[in-house]
């Protein structure tokens, strides 16, 4: 396999488990506790369990497979790269739906006056998380030998 292609694979790993920690952050924020967050959730009727549970699950998900690939993925042949790259895709969009998710909810609630900080995170998390699928899905097909990668380069 071309070094490119691993490297290529590898490069954004950091960033993904950044992003999965600051998911679980927000899930622990806004599901637990006494902070604005919390309170705008629970005083607007919305699931405080929800919030908690979803964010919580994308953050453990993008932190698992970016910690099992910069653990164990300097030696892994085509296959198990392509099978990776497959997972990271994956969870990346799911967590980029998340936070759309979480960008509608603090303008149904308003939360964006109280919990400012948001305004700034929630869209460069959507458009970080947007990147990481996209350059994921990137190594996927460059990995995949049934798919013509001709036009296809990786400049690092």
């Amino acid at each position: 396999m071309s070094n490119v292609k691993l490297v290529a694979s590898r490069f954004l790993l950091p960033l993904e488990f950044y992003l999965g920690l600051m998911a679980m952050a927000w899930a622990l924020s806004g599901g637990v506790g006494k902070g604005n967050l919390y309170d705008i959730l629970r005083a607007n009727g919305d699931s405080t369990m929800a919030w908690l549970l979803t964010l919580s699950s994308v953050g453990m998900a993008q932190c698992a497979v970016a910690v099992l690939e910069w653990t164990g993925g300097r030696n892994w042949r085509p296959h198990q790269l392509l099978r990776s790259a497959k997972a990271r895709t994956a969870v990346s969009f799911v967590a980029l739906l998340a936070w759309l998710w979480v960008i509608k909810m603090m303008m149904d609630t308003g939360a964006w006056e109280k919990v400012f900080v948001l305004i700034l995170t929630a869209p460069a998390t959507v458009a970080m998380q947007g990147w990481v699928c996209w350059e994921n899905y990137r190594v996927r097909l460059a990995v995949d030998e049934l798919v013509s990668t001709r036009t296809l380069q990786f400049r690092r």
